[in-house]
């Protein structure tokens, strides 16, 4: 029998990475895109100077994954996004801040 390659373990998700993932499919519904079009825009979004890079295998993520140029993400889903991430700067971002 022969399977079609993924690139994902057979290893559970990690809850983080899948609240992650929760959240970007939740604003997706949201917003009326794909989840890949918000995880894109998204990334656009943290700096000018971000270019994410699109590894589409086929004409279609192509085109699904240019939606994301039309992808509006408003300050409150960036936010929704931005908790779910729960990222830490950590030291020594964390310690100027108690000082």
């Amino acid at each position: 029998m022969i399977t079609k390659p993924t690139r994902y373990s057979e290893e559970p998700i990690a809850a983080r990475d899948q609240a992650v993932a929760d959240a970007v499919a939740d604003v997706a519904d949201q917003v009326g895109a794909t989840s890949a079009q918000v995880a894109l825009a998204w990334t656009m979004s943290r700096s000018r100077l971000v270019h994410p890079i699109v590894g589409a295998r086929s004409a279609a993520q192509l085109l699904d994954n240019l939606g994301a140029l039309q992808v509006v993400l408003t300050p409150e889903l960036l936010a929704d996004l931005e908790a779910a991430t729960q990222f830490q700067l950590g030291f020594p971002h964390d310690f100027i801040e108690e000082t």
